[in-house]
Protein backbone atom coordinates (compact mmCIF):
# COMPACT_ATOMS: atom_id res chain seq x y z
CA UNK A 1 0.00 0.00 0.00
CA UNK A 2 1.75 3.33 -1.01
CA UNK A 3 -1.24 5.74 0.48
CA UNK A 4 0.57 8.03 2.89
CA UNK A 5 -1.55 8.06 6.17
CA UNK A 6 -2.23 11.24 8.41
CA UNK A 7 -3.44 10.58 12.23
CA UNK A 8 -4.18 13.60 14.59
CA UNK A 9 -3.53 13.81 18.29
CA UNK A 10 -2.98 16.88 20.78
CA UNK A 11 -0.25 18.20 23.04
CA UNK A 12 0.58 20.82 25.24
CA UNK A 13 2.97 23.33 25.66
CA UNK A 14 5.90 22.82 28.26
CA UNK A 15 8.09 26.27 28.40
CA UNK A 16 9.25 29.10 26.71
CA UNK A 17 12.66 29.95 26.08
CA UNK A 18 14.40 32.17 23.67
CA UNK A 19 10.77 33.33 21.95
CA UNK A 20 10.43 29.72 21.26
CA UNK A 21 8.40 27.15 22.65
CA UNK A 22 8.84 23.15 24.00
CA UNK A 23 6.08 20.92 23.44
CA UNK A 24 5.11 17.31 24.78
CA UNK A 25 2.21 14.95 23.49
CA UNK A 26 1.48 11.73 21.63
CA UNK A 27 2.08 12.26 18.18
CA UNK A 28 0.27 8.65 17.39
CA UNK A 29 -2.11 6.73 19.81
CA UNK A 30 -4.31 3.74 19.72
CA UNK A 31 -7.37 5.39 19.42
CA UNK A 32 -9.24 5.58 15.80
CA UNK A 33 -9.08 8.59 13.02
CA UNK A 34 -12.26 9.63 11.59
CA UNK A 35 -11.91 7.66 8.56
CA UNK A 36 -11.78 4.39 11.11
CA UNK A 37 -8.05 3.85 11.31
CA UNK A 38 -5.65 2.89 14.34
CA UNK A 39 -2.11 2.39 14.49
CA UNK A 40 -0.92 -0.06 17.29
CA UNK A 41 1.96 1.62 19.23
CA UNK A 42 4.20 -2.22 18.44
CA UNK A 43 4.05 -0.99 14.78
CA UNK A 44 6.33 1.81 16.01
CA UNK A 45 9.13 -0.86 17.01
CA UNK A 46 9.73 -2.62 13.91
CA UNK A 47 12.32 -0.05 12.33
CA UNK A 48 10.26 2.45 10.92
CA UNK A 49 11.28 5.35 12.96
CA UNK A 50 15.18 5.28 12.46
CA UNK A 51 14.72 7.72 9.09
CA UNK A 52 12.84 9.86 11.06
CA UNK A 53 15.30 10.09 13.72
CA UNK A 54 18.35 10.88 11.47
CA UNK A 55 16.55 14.01 10.78
CA UNK A 56 13.53 14.88 13.65
CA UNK A 57 12.46 18.18 11.56
CA UNK A 58 8.63 19.24 12.60
CA UNK A 59 6.81 20.77 10.03
CA UNK A 60 3.24 22.82 10.13
CA UNK A 61 0.51 21.70 8.29
CA UNK A 62 2.57 18.43 6.75
CA UNK A 63 4.10 21.02 4.51
CA UNK A 64 7.91 19.94 3.67
CA UNK A 65 8.30 23.71 2.60
CA UNK A 66 7.44 24.67 6.33
CA UNK A 67 9.69 23.35 8.54
CA UNK A 68 9.17 24.87 12.00
CA UNK A 69 11.35 22.67 15.04
CA UNK A 70 12.71 19.97 15.46
CA UNK A 71 11.96 16.89 17.87
CA UNK A 72 13.92 16.39 20.72
CA UNK A 73 12.32 13.43 22.33
CA UNK A 74 10.59 10.17 20.84
CA UNK A 75 9.27 7.27 22.68
CA UNK A 76 7.27 4.50 21.64
CA UNK A 77 5.01 3.47 25.07
CA UNK A 78 1.57 0.94 25.38
CA UNK A 79 -0.41 4.47 24.58
CA UNK A 80 1.69 5.24 21.50
CA UNK A 81 4.05 7.77 20.11
CA UNK A 82 5.11 10.21 22.64
CA UNK A 83 7.00 13.19 20.95
CA UNK A 84 8.90 16.05 22.59
CA UNK A 85 9.79 18.62 20.55
CA UNK A 86 11.12 22.23 20.39
CA UNK A 87 9.25 24.85 18.07
CA UNK A 88 11.54 28.05 16.91
CA UNK A 89 10.81 31.18 17.34
CA UNK A 90 11.56 31.85 13.51
CA UNK A 91 8.99 29.70 12.58
CA UNK A 92 7.06 30.76 9.73
CA UNK A 93 2.97 31.73 10.10
CA UNK A 94 3.51 32.74 13.79
CA UNK A 95 3.34 29.27 14.99
CA UNK A 96 5.44 29.49 17.91
CA UNK A 97 3.01 32.36 18.91
CA UNK A 98 -0.41 30.37 18.19
CA UNK A 99 1.20 27.31 20.10
CA UNK A 100 1.83 29.56 23.52
CA UNK A 101 -1.52 30.66 23.25
CA UNK A 102 -3.33 27.50 22.44
CA UNK A 103 -4.59 27.97 19.53
CA UNK A 104 -2.37 25.28 17.93
CA UNK A 105 -2.59 22.08 19.94
CA UNK A 106 -2.41 19.27 17.76
CA UNK A 107 -0.11 16.81 16.09
CA UNK A 108 -0.31 14.84 13.15
CA UNK A 109 2.02 12.27 11.86
CA UNK A 110 2.75 11.37 8.23
CA UNK A 111 3.54 7.61 7.50
CA UNK A 112 3.57 4.49 5.43
CA UNK A 113 1.83 1.64 6.08
CA UNK A 114 3.97 -1.45 5.90
CA UNK A 115 1.54 -4.00 7.28
CA UNK A 116 -2.14 -3.75 8.64
CA UNK A 117 -5.12 -6.30 8.79
CA UNK A 118 -8.65 -4.09 7.52
CA UNK A 119 -11.44 -3.73 9.86
CA UNK A 120 -14.83 -4.54 8.45
CA UNK A 121 -16.51 -2.96 11.41
CA UNK A 122 -14.80 0.77 10.95
CA UNK A 123 -14.05 -0.16 7.32
CA UNK A 124 -10.51 1.35 7.97
CA UNK A 125 -7.28 -0.89 8.93
CA UNK A 126 -5.36 -2.01 12.30
CA UNK A 127 -1.84 -0.80 11.41
CA UNK A 128 0.94 -3.07 12.77
CA UNK A 129 3.79 -1.73 10.99
CA UNK A 130 4.45 1.65 9.61
CA UNK A 131 7.64 3.92 8.86
CA UNK A 132 6.72 7.44 9.99
CA UNK A 133 7.62 10.17 7.42
CA UNK A 134 7.08 13.59 9.40
CA UNK A 135 5.13 15.00 12.62
CA UNK A 136 3.16 17.78 11.92
CA UNK A 137 1.65 20.47 14.25
CA UNK A 138 -1.62 21.01 12.55
CA UNK A 139 -4.18 23.78 12.50
CA UNK A 140 -6.83 20.63 12.00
Amino acid sequence: MEKIFNLTSTFKALEEDDGGVHICGMASTADFDRAGDTIDHAAWTKGGLNNFEKNPIILFNHNYDKPIGRATGLKVTPDGLELKAKISKSAPDHVAQLVKEGILGAFSVGFRVKDADYLSETDGLKIKDAELFEVSVVSV
